[in-house]
């Protein structure tokens, strides 16, 4: 049994510098009718067996799998974001379509070769090697 947990939300429209004096530093629009960048995220609880209900609740199952995938409407820097919280919704929701259905083991080497292409891009130097 799947559930999913979806959360949504909008960037601020304005943050003043922490340095200046404001009364209200952080202003923030309306989801309709703001330019700001929304943003989306879910969690998407996947049981063998067993129920999945309220929340996070899981009863009796075997396994549980749990996929986790956020978006913005971020554009780029040198354009404006998106403002239609839709189709960030649709993103995250096609991430996790496209996953629901592989094992623990094909979505775990999938993160490893992921992580791996960005730990080992660097090396470090600790003055012990020459």
């Amino acid at each position: 049994m799947d559930k999913r947990i979806t959360l949504q939300g909008l960037a601020p429209e304005h943050v003043d510098p922490s340095y200046y004096d404001q009364k209200h530093p952080v202003i923030y629009g309306e989801m309709e009718t703001s330019p700001a960048m929304p943003f989306a995220a879910c969690l998407q609880i996947i049981a063998d067996g067993g129920t999945v209900t309220a929340g996070l609740i899981v009863r009796e199952a075997n396994a549980v799998t749990l996929l986790f995938s956020a978006s913005t409407s971020f554009k780029g820097f040198d354009q404006m974001p998106g403002t239609n919280i839709n189709e960030v919704i649709e993103r995250v929701y096609g991430t996790l379509d496209a996953l629901k259905n592989s094992s623990y083991a094909e979505l775990q080497e999938r993160h490893i070769i992921d992580y791996q292409s960005l730990f080992n891009r660097g090396t470090r130097y600790t003055g012990s090697d020459r």
